[in-house]
């Protein structure tokens, strides 16, 4: 593994940071069986990536039973699926992923939305690496 594709990552920072507060549920892939993002379900972060043209540009999507595919492969899990797009470790991708996020990232966030707890994920991760430079710019278009 070269390591995290963190251009990626940003991409991805900047496409949830278009969707409101409310539409975002870490505790789930999608509500209401949808697998489009206009019909205006709730997802949680992967949930919409999965739904986003860019994104399955590069083989993600919403699997059977509304769980994540990669590459038409269906997954019982989120973690392979999104360590493949985004070059991650299995653990890199629970803890930025997940609903708990066993990082420790959010001890340190406090309660917050599911947004804003999957945002401040990648900022801590992205900052860890060194890799901040540009995430404004890209959240800001």
């Amino acid at each position: 593994m070269s390591g995290p594709n963190f251009e990626l990552l940003k991409d991805a920072y900047a496409i949830i940071s278009g969707i409101p507060e409310s539409q975002i549920d870490l505790g789930s892939i999608t509500k209401n069986d949808c697998t489009e993002a206009s019909c205006n379900t709730i997802a949680c972060a992967a949930g919409y990536l999965a739904m986003h043209p860019q994104f399955n540009a590069l083989g993600l999507s919403i699997g059977v039973h509304g769980g994540l595919a990669y590459q038409n492969q269906n997954y019982g899990d989120f973690t392979t699926p999104l360590s493949q797009v985004f070059n991650l470790t299995e653990r890199q991708a629970m803890n930025l992923f997940s609903y708990v996020g066993g990082s420790g990232y959010d001890a340190e966030i406090g309660a917050s939305s599911d947004k804003t707890r999957w945002q401040k994920r990648v900022e801590a991760f992205l900052n860890y690496y060194d890799q901040w430079r540009g995430l404004e710019e890209k959240s800001a278009k």
